[in-house]
């Protein structure tokens, strides 16, 4: 009878243990979700492995926050979350996350070895049917195989993708290939897709539009017929043909997939084109939380943001948003250029003609091999010096421009030509 009572306790005392750790895990995701990653931590941190699935989950949303903030951690959290999932969703939840953080540290094996404990390659051959296989992470396998030198099995991989989801308007997978292909991503160079163009008869408005994609033509198919990734591809393609509304959900649905943000990025734009300042902001900002936090990756957002706020009058805000870029040491290229003659843009806006002055300099002296903006800051700042009453360094500069000039024919080298007989 003793034992029956102490038995009874322990079994009491083990269920009380793990609502507790429920509630405490149901924090920390209302703190992750709230971007307040450091009481998360607090909260994920209590909850031990005995717990299981609640483990692999909590395993899933701390890795996520390493990996977001580069810390090195999220290989072993995000392994531990693929290896202690015992629901099919979790697996596959967590595999993603742990795949995409492999391949981008060029982990590739690693990729292969998980993937090895938990299934085989032949399942890919009945993908849909399997546990928990889908299209995603047959896509990271497919790349892991390939950057390995295993090119066979990556085909293989593809091409169950592409006979089991082509037809699937919901398959993040398919779109991911031709993401990577739009991107001329090497993985994709040697993959057939003959067998899909000899189908087009018999595919659904979805399938079409993703081999239109590939064909690189323009998609002709109806928005609400096709993939999240073709409608972001038919927004770039013909802004006038989006239905706002039907892009937004389908950037909500699909928060998690790795193009996201190209999704907000692009509605972002339409709104700006349509002077939507508010709404354009929103997606800027939601273009900055969907992408990696890596500059080069999240600089559009960054640079659409600034432009809103530009657009708006409230230049202390847009210069912050574009000194995030110029003044990143990581920042390349022709995104420096742009934020940089856009900061001038603020001050020549505002009549602070010699801090406008400085920006344009730098730009068309360092930049301009991006003669998009080296025109453009040659003759702003041409402006700059004739309001500052130095009329020959104003001609002397425009000379310099119309010497340099590859493009004669441009709107702005007309329009130099032009101030530069006034003056």
């Amino acid at each position: 009878m003793r034992l029956y009572l102490i038995s009874i306790l322990l079994t009491l005392s083990t269920s009380i243990f793990a609502e507790d750790y429920a509630k405490i895990f149901t924090k920390g995701y209302q703190f992750y979700m709230r971007s307040d990653y450091a009481s998360a931590v607090e909260m994920f941190k209590q909850i031990p492995r005995t717990q299981g699935e609640l483990y692999a989950q909590t395993a899933y949303y701390w890795g996520s926050i390493c990996a977001y903030q580069g810390d090195k951690n999220a290989f072993d959290l995000l392994k531990d979350s693929v290896m202690s999932a015992r629901e099919d969703s979790t697996c596959r939840m967590a595999f993603n996350a742990f795949a995409r953080f492999c391949i981008a540290n060029g982990k590739y094996k690693d990729v292969i070895d998980v993937f090895g404990k938990l299934s085989a390659l032949s399942d890919f051959e009945k993908v849909g049917k399997s546990r928990w296989v889908d299209s995603e992470n047959a896509f990271y396998v497919a790349q892991a195989y390939f950057y390995i030198g295993e090119k066979k099995k990556s085909q293989s991989v593809f091409n169950a993708i592409v006979k089991n989801f082509i037809n699937d308007k919901t398959a993040v997978g398919v779109d991911m290939f031709l993401n990577a292909y739009l991107s001329d991503d090497d993985f994709t160079k040697d993959i057939d897709f003959c067998a899909v163009e000899k189908e087009s008869k018999n595919l659904t408005p979805s399938a079409n539009a993703r081999l239109e994609i590939f064909q690189k033509r323009a998609i002709t198919q109806p928005q609400k017929d096709i993939s999240f990734f073709a409608q972001i591809i038919l927004a770039e393609q013909s802004p006038e043909k989006i239905d706002k509304k039907i892009l937004q959900e389908e950037i909500y649905k699909n928060r998690n997939v790795p193009f996201a943000w190209q999704g907000a990025l692009v509605l972002g734009k339409i709104y700006f084109t349509q002077k939507d300042y508010k709404e354009a902001i929103l997606c800027a900002k939601d273009c900055i939380k969907l992408s990696s936090p890596e500059i080069m990756s999240s600089w559009q957002g960054i640079m659409l943001l600034g432009d809103c706020y530009r657009m708006q009058k409230n230049y202390q805000q847009a210069l912050e948003e574009y000194k995030k870029i110029y003044m990143n040491r990581r920042s390349k290229g022709e995104p420096v250029a742009e934020s940089m003659y856009k900061s001038g843009l603020c001050f020549f806006e505002q009549g602070q003609w010699a801090d406008a002055h400085a920006y344009f300099q730098r730009v068309f002296v360092v930049f301009f091999r991006f003669e998009y903006w080296g025109s453009r800051a040659y003759y702003y700042d041409a402006q700059c010096l004739y309001s500052l009453k130095q009329r020959r360094d104003a001609n002397a500069t425009l000379l310099e421009y119309f010497r340099r000039a590859k493009d004669r024919n441009s709107e702005i080298y007309k329009a130099a030509k032009k101030y530069y007989d006034e003056i």
